[in-house]
């Protein structure tokens, strides 16, 4: 499930860009989650109505392209054998799966941002994908009360409970062979593989000097909303 939800959330922004290419969008408040992270943040994913996106996309030519019959094509051309076309089938399926889950729709149906933090490169060298995920930081905002706990049966935990860092209340959400953790304030969600990162992130919107005011950021940020203003 941690495999899903993370390609899910980058899926479904790297969709949501190319949709808005073709829809105008009213940018609002969509880049909260920048006071959350350091200005050395690596990289950045958004999505922006989750809910608009997950209805809209079938019909998009994003996800008309992604659609089994089209990729099988694309697949055999390159040589694909039949359980690689398989393994495709069935991410596609999981990805379907999530999306139009309603746990899903109404933890992220604002928005969802994947980060992704400077890794310790010593052990991305030994362990790549657990330091990954160990560097990942997902936001969202929604209306619903509890979000966490709402997440919690979104990914099928069985047991939830709070453990407390540096005078913070985080929850645990035990899964299959590991520990997802997350916290809310104010209508925003925060996940993360790592408890250090959720406490570093409350810190960092606390303290100010974040991504927000980075030069890289200030131009993104920039950049989309001309764009919004040209397309309107």
């Amino acid at each position: 499930m941690k495999k899903i939800l993370v390609f899910v959330l980058l899926f479904a922004g790297i969709a949501g860009a190319a949709l808005y290419v073709n829809h105008s969008l009213r940018l609002s408040n969509t880049t909260y989650y920048a006071d959350y992270l350091p200005a050395e943040t690596l990289a950045t994913i958004s999505l922006i109505d989750l809910n608009g996106l997950t209805d809209n996309f079938p019909s998009s030519p994003v996800g008309q392209l992604l659609e089994k019959k089209t990729m099988h094509s694309f697949l055999n051309q390159l040589g694909a054998d039949p359980g690689q076309i398989n393994s495709y089938d069935e991410v596609y399926d999981n990805v379907a799966g999530v999306m139009t889950n309603p746990a899903f729709r109404q933890v992220f149906g604002d928005d969802a941002v994947v980060a992704l933090l400077a890794p310790d490169l010593f052990q991305l060298r030994d362990d790549p994908e657990a330091e990954i995920l160990r560097s990942l930081l997902i936001f969202g905002t929604s209306a619903i009360s509890g979000p966490v706990d709402s997440f919690s049966r979104l990914v099928g935990s069985k047991e939830i409970s709070t453990v407390t860092v540096d005078g913070l209340d985080i929850s645990r959400i035990q899964l299959d062979d590991e520990e997802m953790y997350g916290y809310a304030e104010n209508g925003t969600l925060v996940l993360a593989w790592s408890t250090a990162n959720i406490v570093t992130a409350v810190a960092q919107k606390k303290a100010g000097r974040s991504l927000r005011e980075s030069a890289s950021f200030v131009t993104a940020e920039r950049f989309w909303s001309g764009f919004s203003s040209s397309r309107q």
